[in-house]
């Protein structure tokens, strides 16, 4: 993966970068005047879908590992804030979808959502109030469903 600048005009290439493999997801977020980058994995070179996403924090010109978050085929994952804290959303395929709250350096499952074959799952503010979790999942014939749960995010 390739880091760019925006100079005002265009983008740069900075000339760090880093590997990825089988990529599926990314979230950018900022926390304590840092930049975050959190990746989603589908699956390791050996085919595995059991493999760790990384989380990078842009140190020094470049990007770099401070966590790994084990997930399962995932196609996605999304940062979000409420009542003072950092969450990380992460849409499994072979499992269900993952909530970890994010303080920077760790993560902790928050909640497991019960979810099969996500194809995405988004995370929306509803009405202020909270936050609404909507996944998308594709099964045998075709067919799409769409599971909405509550997130209940508390400080």
């Amino acid at each position: 993966m390739k880091v760019y600048s925006w100079d005002g005009r265009k983008f740069v290439n900075l000339g760090s970068g880093f590997p990825t493999r089988a990529a599926s997801g990314i979230a950018t977020f900022h926390m304590n005047n840092k930049q975050f980058i959190a990746m989603s994995f589908y699956q390791n070179l050996g085919g595995s879908f059991r493999v760790m996403s990384p989380v990078y924090e842009w140190e020094t010109n470049e990007f770099k590992v401070v966590r790994e978050v084990e997930t399962n085929g995932a196609v996605g994952v999304q940062h979000f804030y409420s009542n003072g804290k950092h969450y990380l959303l992460f849409a499994n395929t072979k499992s269900q979808a993952t909530v970890f709250s994010w303080d920077g350096t760790a993560s902790t499952l928050v909640q497991s959502v019960p979810t099969s074959g996500l194809i995405s799952c988004r995370v929306y503010q509803h009405d202020g109030k909270g936050y609404q979790l909507y996944c998308t999942s594709q099964f045998i014939n075709t067919f799409f469903f769409i599971y909405v749960c509550y997130l209940l995010v508390t400080s």
